[in-house]
């Protein structure tokens, strides 16, 4: 099979791969099962991919981008993370390296299609704790990735003080899903804080199987009922107090971000609550932080997202700003 998509030009196969996985979100709509059938394929066609841009190093040296062996590393990228995926398809870890891998299949397909001029800037976006996401890759864009120009950052109820958050929602139905899924990736990322000991008492089958749940359509509404029946908190004050706090607070968005800065926070937000968001601002702006800081009445954490949300129409003309080169409001003024 890889030899038979070599004989295509070299700008098809990433937009195959890209071909595949949208075909296969289009059945990862409803329910959990085609989730899964949408993890499989997708993992078979990045896997497909990465082996034929490893044979295609190998056999011409000649690579997409830059050398022989950037092109054999992707392709090795692309072809682990699909294989890792395919293996361990229910674990968070591999699902969000499968993500990373799409996300650099889309990048590789848009750069090879001739039809296509990109513009070097970067705008970086992210909702809730991918908010939080976005604000840490703007801390360290300059040391990991000096060659991106970012014009700007928009955080959208984004998870910033982490300390905060987990005991202002723990006692929530919501709180307690989010709990689970902190205790489903730690226990893989931070082996020594023995995780599953630090769980209030009894807790443990119960929280693995809210973690192993998507927080969408029915997974959502399954992890929100299991959390209905756990009458503590999933991590108990001693839990925080110690070195699980420890970490949350060294995961908190107390950096400096060097670019252009928007954040945006619905006043009925009953997850990342607004309260919390508040002080955040109020410490970042004392530290000399400046932002574009928002608040939407009325609108609770995913509806501050949808589309008729008015921070839709404010985050582009945002972005559109910052795409013209204007100068970015300062609310800390």
């Amino acid at each position: 099979m890889p030899q038979a998509i070599g004989r295509f030009p070299r700008w098809i196969h990433p937009v195959f791969g890209l071909g595949l996985v949208m075909l296969c979100s289009i059945l990862a709509l409803n329910s959990s099962a085609s989730v899964r059938l949408f993890i499989i394929l997708s993992a078979a066609g990045l896997m497909v991919i990465g082996i034929t841009r490893i044979m295609d190093s190998a056999e011409h040296g000649t690579p997409w981008r830059a050398s022989g062996w950037l092109n054999a590393a992707s392709g090795a990228l692309l072809a682990g993370a699909g294989f890792t995926a395919l293996i361990w398809r229910g674990a968070t870890l591999p699902v969000l390296a499968l993500a990373v891998a799409i996300a650099l299949l889309v990048s590789a397909a848009a750069q090879q299609v001739p039809m296509l001029n990109l513009r070097g800037d970067t705008l970086i976006w992210g909702n809730s704790q991918g908010g939080h996401g976005a604000l840490w890759s703007a801390a360290i864009a300059a040391q990991y990735a000096p060659e991106v120009g970012i014009l700007g950052v928009a955080a959208l109820a984004p998870a910033t003080n982490l300390v905060a958050l987990a005991q202002g929602v723990k006692d929530g139905a919501a709180g307690k899903v989010v709990s689970a899924y902190i205790a489903a990736a730690w226990k893989e990322v931070y082996p020594e804080l023995d995780v599953a000991g630090q769980l209030t008492p009894g807790y443990v089958p119960a929280v693995e199987r809210i973690g192993d749940l998507c927080f969408d359509g029915r997974d959502a509404l399954a992890g929100v009922i299991g959390s209905t029946q756990l009458f503590k908190p999933i991590f108990p004050d001693t839990a925080i107090d110690g070195p699980l706090g420890g970490k949350l607070r060294g995961n908190s968005a107390d950096m400096t971000v060097g670019y252009p800065l928007f954040v945006a926070q619905g006043q009925a937000d009953s997850l990342v609550l607004p309260g919390m968001q508040r002080e955040w601002v109020k410490q970042r702006c004392a530290a000399g932080q400046p932002m574009e800081y928002r608040e939407y009445p009325g609108r609770e954490h995913m509806p501050l997202v949808e589309a008729d949300s008015p921070l839709i129409g404010d985050l582009v003309a945002w972005a559109g700003d910052r795409l013209a080169g204007k100068e970015p409001v300062d609310s800390c003024r």
